[in-house]
């Protein structure tokens, strides 16, 4: 009998850390591959146009204009669990794109073809993306309670002014790592696909000394 209870009780503690293992399984589908979605795209294209700037590229810029114009950013109105809100960057839309690569075309072909780019991008059904502004502090973090549905792309980015560094992380509601970036700059990124609908959280730190204004992007 004591051999059986000693068996009994080897296979229920096997058993309760298997339960306990799978009940601290990341909320994560690892078999998920780079895919970019609506935030990803909204990155892309300010980054070409950036890139145009400061290249003078019309071709940049079309491209950007191109990626930007599938796109609408909502103003969302989120408080964080820690830190405060500020007011959201602005960011360039798909006209000033089109705008920048026109005045910087010096080929009449190139002209024309920038022109059909607009007309054709004005009818684009475009991709929804909300966007919340905050400021986090020197040596501080703002702290952000998100839901995402099983098996949908999420997408989580930060984008500041370009003068800070800033770092980001996400965690699911049992504490699981599911992304993190640490600088070196004020652009994260993260997509991931949950397994189950569930919260996260997402820790947007400041290791620097001034206050870091930032804008939260998620699909």
């Amino acid at each position: 009998m004591k051999a059986l209870a000693l068996a009994l009780g080897v296979i229920g503690l096997g058993t309760g850390l298997w339960a306990q293992e799978a009940a601290t399984a990341p909320n994560l589908d690892l078999s998920f591959r780079a895919e970019v979605g609506a935030v990803g795209q909204l990155l892309a294209a300010q980054d070409l146009f950036a890139l145009a700037q400061v290249q003078r590229d019309p071709l940049a810029a079309l491209a950007a204009a191109r990626l930007r114009a599938g796109i609408s950013v909502t103003a969302v109105s989120r408080d964080p669990v820690a830190g405060s809100q500020g007011p959201a960057l602005t960011l360039p839309d798909a006209a000033q794109m089109f705008d920048l690569a026109q005045r910087l075309s010096l080929d009449d072909d190139l002209a024309v073809l920038i022109e059909v780019e607009r007309v054709g991008a004005a009818v684009a059904a475009p991709w929804t993306v909300e966007a919340t502004g905050a400021v986090v502090a020197p040596l501080e973090q703002n702290r952000w309670d998100l839901a995402f549905f099983a098996g949908a792309l999420a997408e989580v980015a930060v984008l500041g002014a370009g003068t800070a560094v800033l770092d980001i992380r996400v965690t699911d509601a049992a504490g699981n790592l599911i992304c993190q970036q640490l600088g070196p700059r004020d652009r994260l990124y993260c997509p991931f696909v949950p397994t189950e609908n569930g919260r996260f959280s997402v820790l947007v730190s400041n290791p620097g000394g001034d206050p870091a204004p930032y804008s939260l992007f998620t699909n």
